[in-house]
């Protein structure tokens, strides 16, 4: 963790021993007071926020103008910052803030509260121009967290941010870099660093109106309490209460977070774009993760290692001395702050509550690429941006690729011309790959036209078709796998279908087929040039599927039986997306933790496409 005394201006007495100093109980503020939070994040202040917005009017009537009508003032606050807020929005004017300003100005012998974690990023300007709008009744506090526990928080943050590499490396990097005046080399946010904080808001509006609450994890009743004292309200008034608890995210788990990692480079290595890896992966299978409550994780959460928990105690109780030396109200919880982070009892994760987590995080990712929110907790968007039915032109014969391969040459036959979004549909299963003025080229897997209802779907979509069919000596294996991508959940060996009567079903649609080997490819390459749409065939196979993407889409399937999905949407996200993501396979990716990792990271991919 970075120096949190160096800057410390030594203007106070302190001769007394680390953590020998008292920490003082908290003080009401005068009235009108403005009292800004600044930071840091942590759960007790989202909490005194719901609070706070849930009894406005209970406030004002005890002396507190919490302004505004959302839970925190992000938006007024970030437009006097300006850009350089992370929550500044182009269309927030000086306006926003004005009027949060006016509304506290109604009021001016009550204590006003405003609240934004964003305002510790802000730099000396921004700072001096809350000075100046606020007066000289700003006071600022800043709740800390214990070192301990917020370096594993930060790292965690920067994994849900997409970030794969190893804890050891960047704990050692925040605990050992002691020098801040290269930011290059930080790996710690300035704005966690309270001395920083500190001697910025202190050089602008002195020590004495300068306020530090220090949190503790352990008992989340501290902070609202301290809160509570300095605006001079009746006890209990910014206690959560019966407020829903599941608003706050909790902490991953070391495991999960492991599992998380395993995501992000699979992520990386398919080019997931920012927005897909937030909507499928942070707000899809993360978020299923965080809901998943029955794993039976004993894996503990994150801590630091005894090596640098003793260091980091140490650099606590000092930074406390050095900041109640100068004359900042230092309050709350001093022991917990000051003292070493204890490594929790942990048991070894077993391989069945992995899996149930990997699914746990495939479902979460299924869900919202279809936007369905978190576990299908909404309702298919209207109209779907899957289900969209190709315009029937009927010009000229369609083709029908009908794919039987093991090698799946249907994933080979791409458009000359790469086009954006998801292919239109045909029959609700088949997708129009490439067309013309005067005729389409649709590809189906063999599986979804088994059902008669998909079948007579598809060929009364088409016009006058041409059957062309790729196969191998394991089309039935290949059929089986098709099948996985539509819900189905038996082995190989307890499954069976009727090839033959596929071939006669598909008779009875046309006279006019022909089958091509899935590996003669200069067949298949004078088959697409002879098409008038422009055709290519992409050079390579997709890697076979394994026993343990195998067994998960399985798994998979069984935590769906009970969701209502569309065959296209089956097919998109489980089929194309998830499978898919398998079939980029790496060595050394051998269990279903990393068929999950491939798997979610081929949906992802597929999103940022925006072909789902």
């Amino acid at each position: 963790m970075p120096n949190e005394t160096a800057n410390v201006p030594p203007t106070g007495d302190a001769t007394a021993g680390p953590g020998d100093r008292a920490i003082a109980a908290a003080s009401v503020l005068p009235e009108g007071a403005r009292l800004l939070h600044i930071g840091q994040p942590d759960a007790a202040v989202v909490d005194i926020r719901k609070a706070a917005a849930a009894r406005r009017e209970v406030l004002l009537e005890n002396g507190v103008v919490y302004p505004g009508a959302d839970l925190d003032h992000s938006a007024a606050t970030s437009a006097l910052i300006g850009p350089s807020s992370p929550a500044w929005r182009a269309n927030r004017t000086l306006a926003v803030w004005d009027a949060l300003r006016s509304e506290i100005e109604m009021h001016p012998r009550k204590r006003a509260l405003i609240s934004d974690e964003h305002i510790a990023a802000c730099d000396d300007d921004a700072a001096r121009r809350f000075a100046d709008e606020l007066g000289g009744r700003l006071h600022v506090v800043i709740t800390a967290r214990r070192p301990g526990s917020l370096l594993p928080w930060l790292w965690q943050q920067r994994v849900l941010s997409g970030h794969a590499g190893p804890y050891a490396k960047w704990l050692s990097r925040a605990v050992e870099l002691e020098d801040r005046s290269d930011k290059r080399r930080s790996v710690v946010p300035e704005e966690y660093d309270l001395a920083t904080q500190i001697v910025r808001w202190t050089r602008i509006i002195g020590p004495a109106q300068v306020h530090v609450v220090l949190a503790d994890a352990d008992n989340p009743a501290v902070v609202p309490d301290m809160f509570e004292t300095m605006l001079g309200l009746p006890a209990g008034l910014l206690q959560p209460d019966a407020l829903n608890e599941n608003d706050v995210p909790r902490a991953l788990t070391s495991a999960e977070t492991g599992l998380v990692r395993r995501v992000n480079r699979a992520a990386r290595r398919a080019g997931v774009r920012r927005d897909a890896y937030d909507r499928v992966i942070r707000n899809g299978a993360v978020a299923a993760l965080r809901g998943h409550g029955d794993s039976g994780d004993c894996s503990g959460p994150l801590v630091v290692p005894p090596k640098y928990a003793a260091q980091l105690a140490s650099k606590a109780r000092t930074f406390v001395d050095a900041a109640v030396a100068n004359g900042i109200d230092v309050v709350g919880a001093g022991d917990h702050f000051q003292s070493p982070t204890a490594a929790p009892a942990a048991s070894r994760l077993s391989a069945e509550d992995r899996v149930a987590m990997a699914v746990s995080m495939l479902r979460g990712a299924v869900s919202a690429a279809l936007g369905r929110g978190v576990d299908f907790d909404r309702a298919a968007p209207d109209p779907h941006p899957l289900g969209q039915e190709a315009r029937d032109a009927r010009r000229g014969r369609d083709v029908l690729h009908i794919d039987l391969s093991f090698t799946r040459v249907i994933d080979r036959i791409r458009p000359s011309t790469p086009r954006a979004g998801a292919p239109a549909l045909v029959g609700g299963v088949a997708r129009v790959v490439a067309s013309s003025r005067t005729a389409r080229w649709v590809g189906v897997e063999g599986y979804a036209l088994i059902d008669p209802g998909l079948r007579e779907c598809v060929f009364r979509a088409l016009n006058d078709p041409m059957v062309i069919i790729t196969a191998d000596a394991d089309a039935e294996r290949a059929l089986w796998e098709q099948a996985l991508a539509l819900g189905e959940t038996r082995g190989f060996p307890d499954w069976s279908v009727d090839g033959d009567a596929l071939f006669a079903a598909i008779a009875d649609q046309t006279a006019d087929f022909s089958v091509i080997r899935s590996d003669d490819e200069d067949a298949i390459r004078k088959t697409l040039q002879d098409h008038p749409a422009p055709l290519r065939l992409a050079p390579g196979n997709s890697h076979p599927l394994k026993q343990p993407d195998l067994l998960l889409i399985r798994e998979l399937n069984e935590s769906l039986a009970d969701t209502f999905l569309r065959p296209f949407e089956r097919l998109a996200v489980i089929g194309t997306g998830a499978m898919g993501g398998m079939r980029a396979r790496r060595s050394g990716d051998t269990n279903r933790p990393d068929s999950m990792a491939r798997a979610i990271a081929g949906i992802a991919a597929m999103v940022g496409d925006h072909l789902l």
